[in-house]
């Protein structure tokens, strides 16, 4: 698929995984046999820390690090704990995820604000501190949670329904 969208286009694209998975791997296979030239992938938390994964390892890291030309992790901590297995430390880049700061825009606390949040609800995410958060607004505010694998729903639900009454949440 990759080798015959290269050759529809006429050019190679920018190469990017948004996890070091099965397209970190397809990709390094490939520039291992030479049929692009450079590709690089993100990793966020479940392809960084081995003791999240089945057997207490990250399969195919060093092949894919030594095939990619940058390791993109979401934090300096991610960077920090990679950058400790000494596999191409040259190559791992911490990047955070979202925009630059646009500063603060307008806002009425009279007007009912939305709050999305995005992941799957489990421990190392950490959704329960929105809940915390969420205890000291005054103002009135729509809570979305959208997020698949979700492993503590069920305590998450429980704990926003004590929210105040000028919160709700929904979770999708």
């Amino acid at each position: 698929f990759i080798k015959e969208y290269i050759l529809r286009i006429g050019q190679e694209p920018l190469f990017y995984s948004f996890w070091m998975n099965y397209w970190a791997l397809a990709l390094s296979i490939l520039k291992s046999e030479s049929e692009i030239k450079d590709f690089v992938f993100r990793c966020n938390g479940i392809d960084i820390y081995d003791e999240r994964q089945l057997g207490g390892y990250m399969p195919f890291r060093k092949f894919n690090y030594e095939h990619t030309s940058k390791v993109i992790p979401n934090s300096i901590t991610s960077a920090d704990y990679l950058i400790a297995k000494n596999i191409f430390p040259d190559k791992i880049v911490p990047y955070y995820l979202g925009t630059r700061d646009f500063g603060i825009g307008p806002f009425n606390k009279k007007e009912t604000f939305s709050l999305v949040s995005c992941g799957r609800i489990s421990p190392e995410k950490r959704t329960h501190l929105i809940i915390e958060i969420l205890q000291h607004i005054d103002f009135p505010l729509i809570w979305t949670h959208i997020g698949g694998k979700i492993s503590n729903l069920d305590s998450i639900i429980s704990q926003s329904k004590l929210l105040p009454s000028n919160i709700e949440s929904k979770f999708t």
